[in-house]
């Protein structure tokens, strides 16, 4: 896994802890759902490289869990992935949803507003997908925040 992918996607996520603060002042639990593609031997390293980051930068601000059910491995198909995101958008247990493969970035990326932030941090082709950044900043959908940068996949 890319640390710099993972290093990119921590500013998206301390802004949207801090946006869920404001709506929740009382709220200090975070429960993040995760989508992977596929099977993979290195999905473990990838879930523990992500949770280490995102523990280390909420420490004493918010506790943030990664459920166990709210870890899905779809089966390498877009219907797959499909199915996985939408358990994930609809489960009122998971506040962050963050879909660590190629397949759900895209998926994700497509949606036209999502009833609670997303990260899709493997966007291949932001332009491709129809994805225009509003004028302001922000992705131009409701909800989502991707990183598309080439240079940092290889």
């Amino acid at each position: 896994m890319n640390r710099l992918v993972l290093k990119a996607v921590i500013p998206y996520l301390s802004v949207l802890l801090l946006g869920l603060a404001s709506f929740s002042p009382g709220a200090k639990a975070v429960n993040i759902g995760i989508v992977f593609d596929g099977p993979s031997d290195i999905n473990d390293k990838a879930l523990g490289a992500y949770k280490k980051e995102i523990s280390d930068l909420t420490e004493g601000e918010f506790t943030v869990r990664f459920p166990e059910d709210k870890i899905i491995t779809a089966d390498w198909t877009t219907t797959g992935v499909q199915e996985a995101i939408d358990r994930q958008l609809t489960d009122p247990g998971v506040d962050i949803l963050i879909t660590l493969g190629v397949i759900g970035s895209t998926e994700i990326a497509v949606r036209s507003g999502l009833p609670k932030p997303a990260i899709a941090p493997w966007v291949i082709d932001p332009v491709l997908l129809g994805l225009t950044p509003a004028e302001g900043g922000g992705s131009g959908v409701r909800n989502l925040y991707y990183l598309s940068k080439p240079k940092i996949l290889g």
